[in-house]
Parts: C-alpha cells; structure tokens; sequence
C-alpha cells in the first residue's frame, strides 16, 4: 500500500528548519515517518498537492508535519480495513 505524503514546505520557528528535520525524540521526524511506514508495509510517495493523487487502490494520505507512532498507525490501517468490508 502507498502512503501518499503532502509535502508543506513549513519551516518551524524559531530554528527555520524544514519540519522533516526537526528533532522528535532525539530523531528527525522525516526517520520517524520512514520507520513508521517501514513497520506498517507501506511505500511513501511525496507529493506537492492532493491534485497529484490518482489511485484506485488502497492508499493513506499524511502531511509531512505528522508525527505518529509505528503501532497506532498500523492500528489505524487495521481498523480501517475493518470498516469498508
């Protein structure tokens, strides 16, 4: 499955940095978003608007600027895969 990230451009005050470079947990959020997907079986692919998106298949929609933890999100996918059927 794919996960489809927005990408913001947002730069966090007061360090100006990129919020994929900002530090949660002693790591980059981006690596976190990247362990999270990794855990979850998911492939992300970057995009710049929601316009970009053109899938039949099953697919999540995230921000850049989301922090999540490995287990909830692959909670989430489980549930709502319980939902549609």
């Amino acid at each position: 499955m794919k996960v489809y990230i927005v990408q913001s451009k947002k730069k966090i005050e007061p360090f100006l940095e990129s919020v994929d470079k900002i530090l949660i947990k002693n790591k980059e959020l981006g690596i976190l978003q990247k362990e999270s997907f990794d855990y979850a079986n998911l492939t992300p692919v970057f995009v710049k608007d929601y316009s970009e998106i053109n899938d039949d298949n099953e697919y999540i929609i995230t921000g850049d600027d989301i922090f999540f933890e490995p287990e909830i999100l692959n909670n989430f996918i489980e549930e709502s895969r319980k939902v549609i059927q």
